[in-house]
């Protein structure tokens, strides 16, 4: 899923892509959350980020926390040597999406730091809603 939503963007055999994580399986509802996510975030990433300057780079890591009801899906984000970032005057369609796919469609939650060096971004979701196959099992909020 990482890989296809992040090949259109950039060669990932370049070296410009750091991927770190375990195989894992999750539902299509979760997939298709996720796949939405990354594409926007990549997007972004080549428009305005790192992705958008030779040198940048991008890390993209995910791990499990927790156990049980508590155990956690965290996935990272981090740009490095692209842009200067700052928090956007006005948060727009991208945002919106980013948003809704984490916390309403998934359960989880969205941390964006706007640091100067590159953008940090992490996700939680709870690692049960990942085996979720409709996003009526949990109601939103």
């Amino acid at each position: 899923l990482v890989r296809e939503q992040l090949a259109p963007f950039v060669d990932l055999g370049a070296g410009r892509i750091t991927l770190t994580g375990p195989a894992l399986t999750v539902s299509a509802h979760a997939a298709q959350a996720i796949g939405l996510v990354l594409h926007e975030l990549a997007t972004n990433a080549t428009k305005h980020g790192a992705l958008s300057v030779p040198a940048g780079r991008l890390q993209l890591s995910w791990r499990f926390e927790g156990a049980g009801e508590a155990k956690m899906l965290h996935i990272d984000w981090h740009e490095q040597g692209g842009p200067a970032v700052s928090p956007p005057k006005q948060t727009g369609f991208g945002h919106v999406v980013l948003e809704q796919m984490i916390t309403t469609t998934l359960g989880g939650s969205v941390d964006i730091d706007y640091r100067g060096d590159g953008l940090r971004l992490k996700l939680s979701v709870p690692a049960a809603r990942l085996e979720e196959d409709t996003p009526s099992a949990h109601p939103a909020g």
